[in-house]
């Protein structure tokens, strides 16, 4: 049973921490739980003896663990914010992935997303015409909400002009507020 309860305990702070912070965070948060279910079967299966101390330490250690994964934006701040960075990093690649994979026009662009301070979106690669990035961007502004053009850079070669575009949105188009 303990087992049982152990494995999905695991999925659980799995699943809490690709949420929260991503796959790193994932299978950290999986480990602990795996070696704090270890330590309560260690103390409460193997050992017979009814040893009160070494089973309210082993349940003191245990809850901690679980409230510290499952809670954890609630108790640091630090974390609720690198939590809502992710979040935020995740919905705009989204966003990206919606503006760029139905148009073949802009086959060979592709987008990287960076959450700091802020969230930096670099656009990489080509275009056929002027036309097709003015278009390309009037999109990303309305239908990415979560990109600001403050944060916006490109590197992107249009084809029929042999012209490179590279640096910040507003350097190379003049216009910061597009809404």
């Amino acid at each position: 049973m303990l087992i049982a309860i152990g494995l999905f305990l695991c999925i659980a702070a799995f699943l809490r921490g690709q949420y929260l912070l991503g796959t790193s965070a994932a299978v950290t948060f999986c480990l602990l739980v795996a070696a704090s279910t270890f330590v309560a079967y260690r103390v409460f299966i193997t050992n017979r003896r009814h040893n009160i101390a070494r089973r309210t330490i082993a349940s003191l250690f245990a809850t901690t663990v679980f409230a510290v994964l499952f809670f954890s934006p609630s108790v640091s701040p630090g974390i609720a914010s690198l939590s809502r960075r992710h979040r935020t990093q995740i919905r705009a690649e989204t966003q990206l992935l919606n503006v760029l994979t139905p148009d073949s026009r802009f086959a060979d662009v592709r987008a990287t997303c960076d959450a700091k301070k802020a969230l930096f979106v670099t656009i990489h690669g080509r275009v056929e015409s002027d036309t097709d990035l003015m278009e390309l961007r009037a999109q990303l502004i309305a239908e990415c909400p979560d990109i600001e053009p403050a944060f916006l850079y490109w590197r992107l070669s249009v084809n029929d002009s042999n012209e490179l575009y590279d640096g910040r949105d507003s350097d190379i188009f003049g216009e910061v507020n597009m809404q």
